[in-house]
């Protein structure tokens, strides 16, 4: 129901930000497989997909695939908490480790760097959209633009990722 200039939005969103960021790391990188779901890819089909997005982030962000358990804080969040229900840590980690080995040699704060990576790159895109006088908003990895404006936030961010040195993202419209 939120409106820009009296007008109904719709939201662009990068798909996999973070991973998509981390395969062009220059001591990571890695290729992506071709796929429309980057979470669903492989041997994570047969897993819960949010849940997988979760393990992934926290991985990004310094939690281990090595370690033996889920983590504290996945049982503590109350919405978390739910999705472990019947899940074993081990049987992500492993599908997570072969569809992305390159995700056992997180290096500490690399996940503080891609978080400042995708700050520049949707300050940009805003940017890019405001000096075409198209109002906007965003929430981490997504833009909120009018509806009439979906192409030029795609845009906005192919000009934003090409800027950075990143190849153009895989992206959705809502």
């Amino acid at each position: 129901m939120t409106l820009i200039d009296g007008k109904p939005t719709a939201s662009v969103d990068i798909h996999a930000s973070g991973l998509r960021l981390l395969s062009e790391d220059y001591y990571i990188g890695f290729d992506l497989p071709d796929a429309d779901d980057l979470y669903t890819h492989g041997l994570l089909s047969e897993l819960k997909r949010d849940l997988t997005k979760k393990v992934i982030q926290a991985v990004i962000n310094g939690v281990p695939l090595t370690r033996k358990s889920w983590p504290k804080s996945f049982k503590d969040d109350a919405k978390t908490a739910l999705l472990l229900a019947g899940e074993d840590w081990m049987t992500y980690a492993t599908a997570i480790s072969e569809t992305y080995p390159a995700l056992l040699d997180i290096r500490e704060d690399l996940g503080l760097d891609l978080m400042l990576y995708e700050s520049d790159i949707i300050i940009r895109a805003m940017n890019y959209l405001l000096d075409k006088g198209i109002g906007c908003m965003s929430i981490h990895d997504c833009l909120i633009v009018p509806e009439d404006n979906v192409e030029e936030a795609k845009a906005a961010f192919c000009d934003a990722y090409n800027h950075k040195g990143y190849k153009r993202p895989q992206m959705s419209v809502e």
